[in-house]
Parts: structure tokens; sequence; C-alpha cells
């Protein structure tokens, strides 16, 4: 699966804004890529896997992504603006200690705990495993079927002029971003930006609480 123009695709941005807090995380938004209309925004004021944030959608109602405990947390929580359980985002900590390398890297359920989706290592092999995936190295998974993929793509900027603005561009890091197998999106953007947020968290090896 690619970001082709016959698929849905999200686009994350980045941005770093003055810091309330020495461990604010930056503003992370969430676009429509064909119309670039931003849908959703969260401004983290500490380690994404931590605490409670929230998720602003384009109607500027609140959804918030909620740890299900403080200390080593192993699932998250969203829920809408009317305060209801929409989504919760499961690790399998149990099932990652007895196979480190499975495939499986968050279980996507709804409110009752029952499976929506799966996010999956696409690749394959055990010493790829090794590793760690990459956030451009996962699918989302419903049932047995691909239905979406989390991608890099070129990161959007102005044309830049001379050589040093050249250089600039081939260095500069890609945006993130999820392409649907379909013309619609598989998530609403606050559950893909929710669902983008945790695992650049959990994939970077940096992170700390």
């Amino acid at each position: 699966m690619s970001a082709s123009p016959g698929h849905a695709l999200y686009r994350i941005r980045r941005a770093r804004r003055s810091a309330p807090t020495e461990s604010y995380r930056g503003r992370w938004e969430i676009c429509d890529d064909a119309t670039k209309q931003v849908l959703a925004i969260c401004d983290p004021l500490r380690v994404v896997t931590f605490g409670t944030h929230d998720i602003i959608d384009r109607d500027q109602q609140v959804w918030r992504l909620e740890a299900n405990r403080g200390l080593l947390p192993s699932r998250w929580l969203l829920t809408d603006p009317k305060q209801r359980l929409v989504l919760q985002f499961d690790q399998q900590v149990v099932r990652k200690l007895l196979n480190p390398w499975r495939a499986t890297g968050l279980l996507l359920l709804d409110g009752d705990g029952k499976e929506l989706f799966r996010l999956a290592d696409a690749r394959t092999g055990l010493l790829s495993r090794i590793f760690g995936p990459g956030i451009d190295e996962w699918v989302v998974m419903q049932g047995d079927a691909p239905v979406a993929k989390l991608v890099r793509l070129p990161k959007e900027q102005q044309e830049p002029k001379g050589l040093v603005g050249h250089l600039g561009k081939l260095l500069s890091r890609a945006d993130q971003g999820i392409a649907s197998a379909g013309s619609t999106h598989v998530l609403g953007a606050p559950a893909a930006l929710a669902l983008l947020m945790l695992v650049n968290e959990l994939t970077d090896s940096s992170a700390a609480s």
C-alpha cells in the first residue's frame, strides 16, 4: 500500500512553539492532504504516553487522550467531546513480554473492549524486528485485511533559494501520515492524531517520562 492519489491521506505537521513547560512536546496538527484543512490539533504538555492530553477538532470541540495509569501505562483511552469512551489503544504488554518479536504493536478497541483494528509490523523475518519498527513500517489491519498504512511524506515547505536552501531541503525531516486503502479515511482525525502521537512516542527510544 502506498500514498497514491486514490488513497485518503492524512498528514501530520509538527511545530515548535515557545515552551510553557520544560516537558512541552510541541504542537501536533493533522490535516487532510488533499484539502490542506487542519482537522485536529494537540499541544501535549508532557510525554504523550503519560497523563491527559486535549485534542481539539476542527469544530473546536475537545477530545481527550488519557493513560490508564500513572506508572507504566499500557492502555490509552480516547474520549469524545461528550466524554464517551470511543477508542482504546492497548499495548498488549503481557503478550509482548512473552513474545518480544510479535508483530502486533497496538490493538485499537472500542469502548466495550472489542477489537476494531490492530497496528501490525508489516515486515517479515525475526532479524528485521530486532531493531524495532519505524513509523513507516506499520499497517492498520481490520481482521486479515490491511486498511491503512503509516507513511513518510515529503515535507511541505516553500521552494528553497540558493545552494544553502537546497541543502536544507535535502536535510529536512519528512512529515508523517496515514494513507487509507480507499478514498475515505479509515480513522477520524482525532483518533488518527492520537494513534500517530502514541506510535511516535512508543517507537522513540529517547522518549522518557
